[in-house]
C-alpha cells in the first residue's frame, strides 16, 4: 500500500511539473509577441513621422500610420481583450496604447519661431488567461505590460501635430 501511495505522489509531482513549464513557455511566447508588435507599432510610426489619428474604434479616414498598425495587428494575430491604459495613455483599437509627448523649444526674442517634435510611447499587452488567478488578481494585466518609445519626431513647420488627437501635451 505504502508503494502504491508514494507513486501517486510521484506522478503529481511530474504533473505540476508539467504544467509550470508548459506555463512559462505559453508566457514566453506571448511575451515575445507582445515585445514583437510593440516594435513594429514603434517602427511604423517613426516611418510616417507620427500618428495623427484613431480614437478607440478606428482610425481616422488618411491617418496612414493607423491603417498601416492595424493591417499588421490583423496579420499577426495579436488581439487583446481586456486591457487597461494608464491614465495619460489613449486606449487604441487592436489592443494597445499610445501617447503623444509633444516637447519643442521657443525662441525667447523672437515667440514665433518654435523647434517642435514629439515622441511616441506605445504600450502593449501579453495576454495569458488564468482563470483562478484572473478572479483573485483583476490586475494582472497591468503588470505584464509591454512598453516602449519612438525617437523625437520633429514637426515640419506647420505644427500640425499640436491641433491632432493622440496624446497629451506637455
Amino acid at each position: 500500500m505504502r508503494e502504491a501511495i508514494g507513486g501517486a505522489m510521484s506522478i503529481q509531482i511530474i504533473i505540476i511539473f508539467l504544467l509550470i513549464v508548459n506555463a512559462y513557455l505559453a508566457f514566453t511566447v506571448n511575451y515575445t509577441k507582445a515585445f514583437r508588435v510593440k516594435n513594429e507599432i514603434i517602427s511604423i510610426i517613426e516611418k510616417n513621422e507620427g500618428f495623427t489619428g484613431g480614437q478607440y474604434g478606428g482610425c481616422v479616414n488618411g491617418d496612414n500610420a493607423c491603417n498601416q498598425i492595424q493591417t499588421y495587428l490583423n496579420q499577426v494575430g495579436y488581439n487583446t481583450n481586456e486591457f487597461r491604459c494608464d491614465t495619460d495613455y489613449e486606449k487604441q483599437y487592436g489592443g494597445y496604447c499610445l501617447k503623444r509627448i509633444i516637447e519643442g523649444t521657443h525662441n525667447t526674442q523672437n515667440m514665433g519661431a518654435q523647434y517642435v517634435g514629439s515622441h511616441y510611447a506605445v504600450e502593449t499587452f501579453v495576454q495569458i488567461r488564468f482563470p483562478i488567478l484572473d478572479k483573485l488578481l483583476p490586475a494582472l494585466s497591468r503588470v505584464f505590460a509591454v512598453r516602449g518609445e519612438t525617437k523625437t519626431i520633429y514637426s515640419s513647420g506647420t505644427n500640425s501635430e499640436l491641433n491632432n488627437s493622440g496624446g497629451t501635451n506637455y
